[in-house]
């Protein structure tokens, strides 16, 4: 339902909508209302709504909590995470992140390189 409503411009009631999804548990419903709180750069609050989204393979947001690693929106600036993420999506052939990548020319982090991100 909240397309709907995003596609008729009333965000509105389309976030109420993506609220309800996200909260239900919904990955394209915590996307989309992380998406909300990106587009008013409220970062923490959309990393924290692409995060729970991501655990649970979504690539859009894979996608973007790699973008919001690489520019720093909302978590510390980490490109190897936000690499590991990219790379989460374009292994489930996401074209947006696969594009990202190639442009980006971002190498796949080794599993050597995220272990020290993730205990230093």
């Amino acid at each position: 339902m909240g397309v709907v409503y995003s596609l008729e411009k009333n965000m509105d009631k389309a976030e109420q909508y993506y609220k309800m999804a996200a909260e239900a548990g919904n990955p394209d419903g915590q996307f989309c209302y992380g998406m909300q709180f990106y587009n008013r750069e409220e970062y923490e609050e959309a990393v924290n709504w692409f995060e729970k989204a991501a655990e649970q393979e979504e690539p859009d947001a894979q996608t973007q909590l790699g973008i919001c690693y690489f520019e720093g929106h909302g978590v510390e600036s980490n490109p190897i995470v936000g690499a590991w993420y990219l790379y989460a999506a374009a292994d489930q052939d996401w074209q947006r992140a696969i594009n990202l990548i190639n442009e980006n020319n971002i190498p796949r982090p080794t599993e050597e390189e995220l272990n020290k991100q993730i205990h230093d």
